[in-house]
């Protein structure tokens, strides 16, 4: 659980600093993440989410940066960013469920401290 949040969120910071229109990915994820995950459960929204944002990233990595191919690749770094947006708010919920409640807050804001500091 540790590896996955530390990869969740070197993405998640990376292709924040990367992508100019990531509010435009990101403020969508945050309220489709509550809807995917009454109807998927947690585990496979978590596997589905990584692996679209991964594919896209992959993708836009493999275009040229050239005429329309420009496009194609930020909107490939767009869908990367949305996947990779819900995965970290539903590592948030997941997290959360993981400790027991007298640990909780203090887990909670030691997994932030150290995702802030990447």
């Amino acid at each position: 659980m540790v590896a996955i949040n530390f990869f969740c969120a070197v993405m998640y910071y990376g292709l924040s600093m990367i992508v100019v229109l990531n509010a435009v990915a990101e403020i969508p994820a945050y309220g489709l993440t509550v809807i995917l995950l009454e109807k998927f459960g947690r585990k496979p929204l978590a596997i589905g989410t990584m692996c679209f944002s991964g594919l896209f990233c992959l993708l836009g990595s493999l275009l040229r940066n050239v005429g329309v191919w420009k496009l194609i690749r930020m909107l490939c770094g767009i869908l990367g960013i949305f996947g990779m947006a819900v995965t970290y708010n539903l590592l948030f919920i997941y997290t959360a469920e993981l400790f027991p409640t007298m640990v909780r807050n203090q887990a909670e804001r030691e997994k932030l401290c150290i995702d802030e500091m990447l």
